[in-house]
């Protein structure tokens, strides 16, 4: 609850100063699709791999476990809320910040930045790739019992590191 709207508000302050400090800067390379999707993506998959980190603690998996609901039901109520959830709660808190950014800016300094559109289909697109990625990450966090989002990443660097041997060996061989 607390911890949940520090965040939020965190992140709103964040996205309000960054086109500002681009405009003190002098970045006029600054996106604010480029930093949703940042966003987006790095604090989603955080979320994500610690969203069962109850199931795997000593002291509340009894609780966890006991809760009168089938582990179907558990995983999709996780699910929706770190993937859909996170993706569209996130959007009205950038949006409305990035208004607020762009206010100030035009108040303070005459400059305004490309505005962030929630409804353009890159926005969409950037939160379809989301959804499908986050996944992944959803299932570090009921594998993995400590440290979910760092070895997901290592599985994952694993899997890439060892696909790529393995094209390449193959390349060799056949070509």
């Amino acid at each position: 609850g607390k911890s949940i709207l520090i965040s939020f508000v965190t992140l709103s302050a964040v996205t309000i100063v960054l086109p500002i400090l681009s405009v003190i800067a002098g970045n006029s390379e600054f996106s604010f699709l480029d930093n949703f999707s940042l966003i987006l993506f790095i604090f989603g998959y955080v979320i994500t791999a610690r969203s069962f980190s109850d199931m795997h603690s000593k002291e509340r998996a009894y609780e966890w476990f006991m809760l009168p609901a089938s582990m179907l039901e558990k995983l999709t109520a996780r699910l929706l809320i770190t993937s859909i959830g996170w993706a569209f709660l996130f959007l009205i808190v950038y949006t409305l910040s990035a208004l607020a950014g762009e206010g100030l800016n035009i108040l303070i300094f005459n400059y305004r930045h490309t505005f962030f559109n929630p409804f353009d289909a890159d926005t969409w697109f950037v939160i379809l790739q989301y959804l499908i990625t986050q996944s992944v990450f959803l299932f570090g966090a009921v594998y993995f019992k400590k440290n979910h989002f760092i070895k997901t990443i290592l599985s994952l660097l694993t899997i890439f590191i060892s696909v790529a041997i393995i094209t390449g060996l193959l390349g060799r061989i056949f070509f």
